[in-house]
């Protein structure tokens, strides 16, 4: 149903990509917290169904790695997390496997001839089985899902196969540790920052502070040159003014002396 509605239907009416996977995702894994029995049966049920519809499981370890560690601590939430991740793992690779073995043989062969290694990984297994599929879990790189369904279709046994998933802990321990963790990465990356929004704040404080200064500045200096003009004007025009009472007063001198002069010429 997944593979038709992203394939056949347009991408404006596709029913499971228009649904919100990160708001149902948080949901359930709030759900499994708050029910720790019945939510870990339903993790290993979805994180099944998701490998079997080739889906990432990766999201699904981080969070239930997250869950656990809240609900039983840092010890047994990460021990419970991989039991858990790994089982609903193995659940999903082995119906992937009966699937490619029993309802989807023909499919899956004849989409498995298109890559010559196939022919290979089917010669291999053979003889041993069990080496090719640790090792194939020990590399994250291939898809899983994909080599369970094509490993369905070769002369490999069930019990081999599902035993070679013990080589898949500890990766699985890796990205549950991983998912532990990622409330002290938040944490951490919000202490970061308020730390830079403390810092920022306090530069945008003594900014506005120096700006201030300067504006004051600005302004006591303005008023120191209007008081020196005005000091300059005022002087000039005393100065005028003293210069016109010394003509004035030189002037008077001079009239009395030539009246003086006269006064006695005419004596």
């Amino acid at each position: 149903a997944v593979l038709f509605d992203a394939i056949k239907s347009p991408a404006d009416k596709r029913i499971f990509t228009s649904i919100p996977i990160h708001d149902l995702i948080h949901d359930f894994l709030f759900w499994v917290k708050e029910h720790p029995g019945t939510g870990a049966a339903a993790f290993i049920l979805v994180y099944a169904s998701c490998t079997v519809l080739l889906l990432p499981g990766t999201p699904l370890t981080l969070g239930g790695g997250y869950v656990y560690k809240v609900t039983y601590g840092w010890v047994w939430g990460i021990v419970a997390g991989t039991i858990i991740s790994t089982a609903g793992s193995l659940l999903g690779s082995c119906s992937c496997f009966l699937l490619g073995r029993y309802i989807m043989r023909d499919r899956v062969r004849k989409w498995g001839r298109k890559y010559p290694l196939f022919d290979a990984i089917d010669l291999a297994v053979s003889d041993n089985g069990f080496k090719l599929m640790c090792l194939l879990y020990l590399t994250p790189v291939l898809p899983l899902s994909i080599v369970s369904y094509l490993l369905g279709t070769t002369s490999m046994q069930l019990y081999k196969f599902a035993a070679a998933k013990i080589a898949a802990v500890p990766l699985m321990l890796m990205y549950v540790f991983i998912g532990a963790s990622t409330d002290m990465l938040i944490s951490a990356g919000t202490e970061d920052e308020s730390i830079t929004g403390s810092d920022s704040a306090k530069t945008s404080k003594k900014i506005s502070v120096d700006d201030e200064t300067h504006r004051k500045m600005i302004f006591e200096k303005q008023k120191h040159d209007k008081d020196m003009r005005e000091e300059l004007t005022g002087n000039i025009q005393t100065n005028q003014t003293n210069d016109v009472e010394m003509v004035n007063h030189d002037r008077e001198k001079l009239s009395r002396r030539q009246r003086g002069h006269l006064d006695e010429e005419k004596g």
